[in-house]
């Protein structure tokens, strides 16, 4: 009510506040910014005279609570350099430019976490930060003396790379065993396909059962394309296979930027897992990574039917082996198994890439292992490595 007490000081004209409850003329707000009473009832107009004008650029962040705020970036574009501080969950920014391909350039008004900088809107779907409507009631903002939020405990993490010429949805069929044992609710996994597109006459490759998987998609999936430098008319795995044949795989440094992007964005993951190329796209990544003088983003590397890199031009790549954590799953009836295991067409067994590898072989192709009982000793001894490797979700795994 106006005849209720005032406040011995007043609201500053030009500070920011938000809106959190309305009656009438009367207007319950929260100081976000400026000078005067933390909260409590003005008019919106006295005599008349409009009090009060709304904004259109204040944004509040929503998302990033399990991984202590958003990440930052100096540029708008996703492969800028990333600021070592997040933005805090809760925080306030006002809008700097108006938001382009899901970017926003923001001046952090409360909270914690960089002053200015650029941030993704949503990520996988997922919000991350929510325009402030100024009719809506707001909560009570955290005080930025206040402690920040104890971080969610968090599922172990998984990271999966699909092989070529497939899709995430058959990936995550593949993945069925472990995740199984794993458990349903101790592992959030996140199932990643490449951004070469096939069309579905390739669908001809698979099996009876795995096109039945992939049919709703219509569409098949690649990391990236090989160039073959041979003039003959020869099957793939022929030329593959040729150590006389040079073969260029397209776009890595682009490819290798989009996949680090997406696990700085969405991660910490604990295990990054990969499948057939997939695996080799893991490789690529790590010796990028290591090239930069920067760490692999996961405590432990898994490959299923993994080979090592073709292309002649980054062979230099993995000249030492990396001192990282890493399990090799290999089925000895692939047609790739020798060609893995021997190191055709390169200076060393794929394996070797890193330093002391755990190496696990069965009966089986080019698959997963399926068929118990060594597909289910297998699954346990990866298990084993992930509660040593990992601490995230261990008493629930």
């Amino acid at each position: 009510e106006t005849s209720s007490e005032p406040f011995p000081e007043r609201l500053q004209t030009g500070a920011l506040i938000l809106q959190r409850a309305k009656d009438g003329d009367r207007l319950q707000y929260q100081l976000v910014e400026g000078q005067g009473p933390a909260s409590g009832w003005i008019s919106f107009a006295a005599q008349g005279k409009p009090l009060l004008a709304p904004r259109h650029d204040l944004w509040e962040v929503v998302g990033g609570m399990e991984k202590g705020g958003l990440l930052v970036r100096k540029g708008p574009e996703l492969t800028s350099e990333a600021l070592p501080e997040r933005l805090a969950t809760g925080s306030f920014v006002q809008e700097l430019q108006p938001p382009s391909e899901g970017r926003l350039r923001f001046a952090r008004l409360t909270g914690r976490g960089p002053n200015q900088g650029y941030v993704s809107l949503q990520v996988g779907g997922k919000q991350l930060l929510k325009k402030v409507a100024n009719q809506d009631p707001k909560p009570p903002l955290q005080e930025a003396s206040e402690e920040p939020r104890p971080p969610v405990p968090k599922k172990l993490r998984i990271f999966a790379l699909a092989g070529s010429i497939t899709c995430k949805e058959l990936l995550k069929f593949q993945c069925g065993q472990l995740a199984a044992l794993l458990g349903k609710d101790a592992v959030e996994w996140t199932y990643a396909e490449g951004t070469v597109s096939h069309s579905w006459q390739f669908a001809e490759q698979l099996s009876d059962f795995e096109r039945t998987v992939a049919k709703k998609r219509q569409e098949l999936i690649s990391w990236y394309e090989d160039i073959y430098h041979c003039n003959q008319d020869r099957p793939v795995l022929e030329k593959q296979f040729d150590p006389t044949v040079k073969v260029e795989s397209v776009d890595i440094p682009a490819k290798v930027a989009l996949l680090q992007r997406r696990l700085h964005e969405e991660g910490p993951f604990d295990v990054i897992l990969g499948f057939s190329q997939g695996c080799i796209m893991m490789h690529y990544l790590v010796g990028h990574l290591r090239k930069q003088g920067e760490p692999v983003p996961c405590k432990l590397l898994l490959f299923f039917e993994g080979m090592h890199i073709r292309d002649w031009r980054y062979v230099e790549l993995f000249e030492t082996p990396v001192a990282h954590p890493s399990i090799h799953v290999f089925g000895e009836k692939s047609p790739y198994y020798s060609y893995a295991r021997e190191g055709r067409c390169s200076s060393k067994r794929v394996e070797d890439y890193y330093e002391n590898p755990l190496v696990l072989t069965h009966s089986e192709g080019h698959n997963f292992p399926t068929q118990p009982p060594r597909s289910t000793e297998i699954y346990g001894i990866v298990r084993e490595q992930i509660l040593k490797h990992t601490s995230s979700a261990q008493a629930d795994l």
